[in-house]
C-alpha cells in the first residue's frame, strides 16, 4: 500500500510538474548581498496566547484537521510576528518535522511564530491533484490560516518551506495563496505547477542532493520509484522566468559539498537561489540525519539560510 501511494504522489508530481525549458546564460561567479530584517508592525488589538508548543485543530468537510503551532518566548500580542509554514514528507507529522528542522530555535531566537500541518492518508501525504477549488489540503490550510489570524499577532504574508512530498505542496499553495505568500524554500523536490497562476513575485530557495535517489537532481528515471521526475535546474529556471529574473545567473562555491547559483535582476527586490548539495540525498541540510535517505550535509544549515531570505521580504 506504501509504495502504491508513492508511486501515485511520485506520478502526479512529475506529470504536474514538468518544466518547460528556458533559456539562461552561463553563470558567473560573484558574491553575496546583506539582509536587511523587515519592520513589525503593531496589531490594531493586543491577541495575548500562550507561548510555546501546542496542537490545534479545525474542521474542513467535516474532517477533522490538526497542526503543531509554536509561539515564540518573545511573543508580546501587541506586536505582528513573520509567519512561516513548514511541511512535512511522505510517512511524517507536523511534530517530526519542527524536530528535524529546527524552527523553533528560529522562532524564539527571532520572534517568528511556525506552523507545521498534518498530512493524513495512509501513509500520510499531501494532495498534489487538483485547482484551487478542489483540494481539501488547501482547504485545510486556508482555514488554518484563518484561525491563526483570529488569534495571533501575525504579519499579513507568510513565508512556506517543505521537504519532498511537503516541498511539491509548497509549490501549490504559492501558487494557489498568491500573494499572501511572499517566500517558498523547497527541499528535495523542486517544481512549479504548470497550472500556476501567481503573477506576483516571489523570493525562491531551493536546497537538493546531487545523490537524491527518490526524486534525482538531473531529472529522470528514479532509482527508487518506477516513474520520471523534472530536473532541479529546469525547474528552479522556471520560477526565475515567472519572477522575471535576468537572463543569466551568477554561482558561488560556498564550501566543498555546497555551490550556490543566484538568479539576479528579479522582480520586486525577490531573489531565486538555488543550493547544489554535492553528495546530498533525500535530506534536509543541517538537519537530523537519515542514513537510509543519503548524505546530510553540515556545512550549510537550510533552516537558517531559508530564514535570511524570508527576512528580507
Amino acid at each position: 500500500m506504501r509504495r502504491l501511494v508513492c508511486v501515485v504522489l511520485m506520478a502526479t508530481l512529475a506529470v504536474a510538474g514538468c518544466s518547460h525549458a528556458r533559456s539562461m546564460a552561463a553563470p558567473a561567479t560573484t558574491g553575496g548581498s546583506p539582509i536587511t530584517a523587515p519592520t513589525a508592525s503593531p496589531c490594531a488589538a493586543r491577541r495575548a496566547a500562550p507561548t510555546g508548543q501546542s496542537t490545534r485543530t479545525v474542521t474542513v468537510a467535516s474532517v477533522s484537521r490538526s497542526w503543531i503551532e509554536y509561539v515564540p518566548k518573545g511573543y508580546d500580542g501587541a506586536t505582528a510576528r513573520p509567519l512561516v509554514v513548514t511541511l512535512h514528507g511522505l510517512g511524517s507529522d507536523g511534530t517530526q518535522q519542527l524536530a528535524a528542522t529546527g524552527w523553533t530555535t528560529i522562532a524564539d531566537r527571532d520572534n517568528a511564530i511556525v506552523l507545521s500541518p498534518n498530512a493524513i492518508g495512509e501513509p500520510a501525504h499531501w494532495d498534489l491533484v487538483g485547482t484551487r477549488h478542489a483540494n481539501a489540503d488547501i482547504d485545510f490550510v486556508e482555514a488554518m490560516l484563518a484561525s491563526v489570524n483570529e488569534r495571533l499577532c501575525v504579519a499579513p504574508r507568510l513565508s512556506l518551506n517543505g521537504i519532498s512530498n511537503g516541498s511539491a505542496f509548497a509549490a501549490i499553495l504559492a501558487c494557489a495563496l498568491g500573494d499572501r505568500v511572499s517566500a517558498v524554500a523547497f527541499v528535495a523536490m523542486t517544481f512549479q505547477p504548470r497550472d500556476c497562476a501567481r503573477t506576483s513575485p516571489i523570493t525562491v530557495v531551493a536546497f537538493h542532493g546531487t545523490d537524491d535517489k527518490i526524486v534525482p537532481y538531473y531529472g529522470g528515471r528514479s532509482e527508487v520509484l518506477p516513474i520520471n521526475v523534472p530536473a532541479v535546474e529546469s525547474a528552479i529556471v522556471d520560477w526565475a522566468y515567472k519572477d522575471g529574473c535576468a537572463n543569466k545567473s551568477t554561482d558561488q562555491q560556498l564550501s566543498s559539498e555546497v555551490p550556490k547559483r543566484a538568479f539576479i535582476g528579479c522582480r520586486g527586490g525577490t531573489t531565486v537561489d538555488l543550493y547544489i548539495i554535492a553528495g546530498g540525498g533525500h535530506t534536509w541540510p543541517g538537519g537530523a540525519p537519515i542514513e537510509r535517505l543519503g548524505l546530510t550535509t553540515t556545512q550549510i544549515n537550510a533552516t537558517e539560510v531559508m530564514w535570511k531570505a524570508f527576512s528580507r521580504v
